[in-house]
């Protein structure tokens, strides 16, 4: 069976130590947080989503790919997916920047979490391992997971050689930490 993770992204208008950031029309976008590197690295209580997203890429490193994704937010040339990955290389001994490399695909089309999921599905479509069974792993913040999940199993849902699994990070956005988090928030679950 294959491993697929899906490392959502995070708009980069919330790391307060970069430059102006713009959406993929160009308009500015501002900071509402100002916590990306808590939320996306991780912090002295628990891992973020790149920090999980390694960790879990670790546990199945013969049969794995990345999909780092979103192109919503971008800091001149780089999106949200290339800054996920070149965070993730610098945190990683050098000797595995080759396997991280070669394990990693970047999504930049999207504009928000619904479409990245859209583009990881056609990513994993159009791939040679992509008929074969498999897990996708859906990274985010607990305090997004119920969103990432509903969605996911609107795109998903009649895809019968994926199982998904959603891995929430152990920081969330907002200041919120997991046991904040209101399982079924955005409503009733989807029914699959």
């Amino acid at each position: 069976m294959g491993h697929v993770i899906f490392c959502n992204g995070y708009s980069l208008a919330e790391d307060p130590g970069v430059g102006p950031v713009k959406k993929r029309n160009l308009e500015l976008k501002s900071t509402s947080y100002g916590d990306w590197n808590k939320v996306c690295i991780g912090d002295g209580a628990g891992l973020g989503r790149i920090g999980r997203t390694l960790q879990l890429a670790r546990l199945f490193p013969a049969d794995v790919v990345i999909i780092w994704s979103t192109g919503a937010t971008w800091i001149n040339w780089a999106s949200e997916a290339i800054m996920s990955f070149n965070t993730a290389l610098s945190m990683m001994p050098y000797p595995e920047h080759d396997w991280l490399r070669n394990i990693s695909i970047l999504e930049e089309k999207s504009t928000n979490t619904f479409t990245s999921l859209e583009n990881a599905r056609e990513i994993i479509r159009h791939a040679e391992w992509g008929q074969d069974l498999m897990m996708l792993h859906l990274v985010s913040s607990a305090n997004n997971m119920p969103r990432v999940m509903r969605d996911a199993c609107k795109i998903f849902g009649n895809v019968h050689n994926i199982i998904l699994s959603g891995v929430p990070a152990e920081t969330s956005y907002g200041g919120k930490t997991p046991a904040d988090v209101v399982i079924y928030e955005l409503g009733e679950p989807p029914v699959v």
